[in-house]
């Protein structure tokens, strides 16, 4: 199911953008965890709510393990 073994969520700064998840799609490139083959070098994400638990479209979720670049 995975292209690699990927950093996990626990680790520190160290992020190899090479080791990505490949079922997990990223269009977000300036997340520290984006790879250049737009996929997500985490093992699994947190997605949650921008507003409330009870979402009725993909608008209101978010990816809760987004991290910016310096």
């Amino acid at each position: 199911m995975f292209e690699k073994n990927s950093p996990n969520m626990s680790k520190g700064p160290e992020i190899n953008n090479s080791d990505y998840n490949s079922g997990i799609h990223c269009d977000v490139k300036n997340c520290v965890y984006h790879s250049e083959d737009h996929y997500c070098t985490l093992d699994r994400v947190s997605i949650g709510a921008v507003d409330s638990t009870n979402c009725s479209n993909s608008n209101e979720t978010k990816c809760a393990s987004f991290r910016a670049r310096d």
